[in-house]
């Protein structure tokens, strides 16, 4: 389960944490701290891990911009699980 310590290892990590919106957090932590729940979904979980690594909180403002934004996180999360 590769992804799920990847993602909480970022989850862990205050220059990764300091840039995201809190409004995502709490939804990055559920799919972290439940493996079992996801683990039919791992693809989108790799994506997810992803997307935090290339976060960037001005992803979209500049022309090819191979960042992800806080709306693709949450596209994601949305995917994982549309109660998130």
């Amino acid at each position: 389960m590769g992804s799920w310590k990847k993602l909480l290892q970022l989850l862990e990590d205050p220059a990764v944490v300091g840039e995201l919106p809190e409004t995502l957090l709490p939804a990055l932590r559920a799919v972290a701290a439940q493996p079992e729940k996801y683990s039919r979904q791992e693809e989108l979980v790799d994506k997810l891990v992803g997307q935090l690594v290339s976060f960037d909180l001005y992803a979209g403002v500049g022309c090819f911009c191979e960042s992800a934004s806080a709306a693709d996180i949450q596209r994601t999360l949305q995917e994982l699980d549309p109660s998130l």
